[in-house]
């Protein structure tokens, strides 16, 4: 296993003359909170499909040109489709080319659970809302994809199931006009199924876990299993942290996340390259358990078109009570890049617009353009630095620029898409914490220019150290042509433990024999040099 040894890259203050524009910003007044969206560009139009997190029976759903003018807006609430609703809510979405959206997830009226089922038209029309009840001893729909050919959509899901007199996982086959054409109890062959996602010829690949053992299948469009393929991970479970990513050669990769069923903090992110006919190419896994007090969570994960692997990760550390969020839990993104090989290559870790040691900044979402520059949006925490950051990384894992918004009191983004020549839409839910009812859902378009790189804006600013690893001093030598220069020292949590300042040209000898041994950042605000202390 792959221990991480996390090279945390430090975003400090840049003024690289507003490379990210935002090309235009909509907003509508929205007074409830959401869970997740899912967004489609057809044409010239944005496609949005939200659901909500607090009031979870209502599905919200947008169309926007992509110059910014509204098509339509639509609020669908399940409850109206359902007597004597008990509960209801959606677990997944999924958008065709068309720009019609589906929906699945669970709707029971007593003494009944059931499945869920919805369409919302490109016209912003709801073409149907169907629920399937059963019995008591049922569940809902948990996943979606559409067929390659757009015909039908599976999903996975719960139900009784005779054969074990017990609820058991399920594969369906949905018709685009609201019916459940098929379904297939899975038996012994998979426990669950996490992420779904079909190939050209309409075979569904999904991966399942259980305590000891992680499971890669493949059926094909009549819910017949084709082949399944196992990897032994005893003692842990998890699951997929995003749908199977088709890589340029057919094969898939499968991303998935475990923990240690009986230690607490011990994690592993799990990456399986596989054939479509069940021959595993490689496997990678990185140790990411509890280091230093942190613990990570993954929220987000994209592949580029050289199979480079972005993870987006939540870091999570309690500071005693000391500022930041909840109960002192301190919070920061962070993005690990893998390589085509799942061999790790660097990680970044988001500060925002955060000047405070004990702070927070929520995670958002990444995406990665044709040129393998990774974009990533981060939060503030509305009782510090309000606002939204988007951060463009180059293929190095250096900063090539940033911009902050602060138009409200808090953003929480929940969906970006990259559109091509260096385009890309957010949406966000922009919160008034004092007055609720005036927060707003917000959609945007930035562009961005990669011409120009920090080095040619910033003159000078390589520096070398030396020795590294050391123990009582390194001497810093920096070609900064004029006047002083600030560096700072920080550990591997963000905290600065030593500043100073460098004349142009001239070697500086900095002590740091009253440093611990370990890892420590040297940086000048635009270069950072990873240095070990003994």
């Amino acid at each position: 296993m792959n221990r991480l040894f996390l090279v945390f890259l430090l975003c400090y203050s840049i003024n690289l003359n507003s490379q990210i524009v935002e090309a235009w910003k909509e907003s509508r007044p929205y007074g409830v909170y959401f869970d997740f969206s899912e967004m489609r560009i057809v044409g010239s139009n944005i496609y949005i499909h939200s659901i909500t997190e607090l009031a979870n029976s209502f599905q919200y759903a947008q169309s926007i040109t992509t110059d910014g003018d509204e098509n339509w807006f639509t609020i669908h609430d399940q409850f109206d489709e359902c007597f004597d609703c008990v509960h209801a809510s959606v677990e997944d979405v999924v958008f065709n080319s068309l720009g019609e959206s589906f929906a699945v997830g669970q709707q029971g009226a007593f003494p009944f659970s059931g499945r869920y089922f919805s369409k919302i038209s490109a016209a912003g029309e709801i073409a149907f809302a169907n629920e399937f009840l059963t019995n008591p001893w049922s569940s809902g729909f948990e996943e979606v994809c559409l067929s390659a050919d757009e015909s039908f959509l599976f999903a996975s899901g719960y139900q009784f199931a005779p054969e074990i007199n017990t609820l058991g996982v399920h594969l369906y086959k949905l018709s685009l006009d609201g019916q459940i054409v098929d379904s297939r109890f899975l038996g012994g062959q998979l426990s669950s199924i996490y992420r779904l996602t079909s190939s050209s010829s309409n075979q569904i690949f999904a991966s399942d876990y259980n305590n000891d053992t992680l499971r890669f299948a493949c059926f094909d469009n009549t819910l017949e299993l084709n082949w399944l393929s196992a990897t032994p991970i005893s003692g842990y479970s998890g699951g997929a942290i995003i749908d199977p990513v088709f890589l340029s050669n057919g094969d898939l990769l499968f991303i998935n996340y475990l923990y240690d069923n009986n230690q607490f903090g011990e994690t592993i992110l799990h990456f399986t390259r596989i054939t479509q006919t069940g021959n595993i190419v490689w496997q990678s896994q990185h140790d990411m358990s509890i280091s230093n007090g942190f613990q990570y969570y993954p929220k987000d994960a994209v592949v580029d078109a050289s199979g480079n692997i972005f993870c987006y990760f939540n870091r999570v550390i309690n500071t005693g009570g000391k500022g930041g969020g909840s109960g002192g839990l301190q919070e920061r993104p962070v993005l690990f890049k893998f390589d085509n090989q799942g061999v790790f290559q660097w990680s970044y870790i988001e500060q925002a617009n955060s000047t405070s040691e004990f702070s927070t900044v929520y995670i958002g979402n990444v995406i990665v353009d044709e040129n393998g520059y990774s974009i990533i949006s981060a939060f503030q925490d509305p009782f510090e630095n309000e606002g939204v950051t988007y951060t463009i990384l180059k293929p190095s894992g250096n900063v090539e620029t940033t911009i902050y918004i602060d138009d409200f009191n808090e953003f929480s983004g929940k969906e970006m898409i990259y559109a091509g020549n260096r385009t890309f839409y957010s949406h966000t839910i922009a919160r008034n914490l004092e007055n609720p009812s005036e927060s707003s859902w917000v959609v945007a378009r930035y562009q961005y220019d990669i011409s120009t790189n920090i080095a040619s804006i910033v003159p000078g600013n390589d520096f070398v150290l030396y020795p590294n690893p050391a123990s009582d001093f390194v001497t810093i030598k920096s070609n900064q042509e004029i006047g002083s220069h600030l560096f700072k020292i920080t550990d591997i949590t963000g905290r600065t433990v030593r500043e100073f300042s460098t004349d142009k040209s001239i070697k500086t000898i900095v002590a740091i024999e009253e440093l611990s041994a370990g890892m420590y950042l040297v940086s000048n605000g635009i270069k950072t040099i990873q240095m070990v202390v003994n």
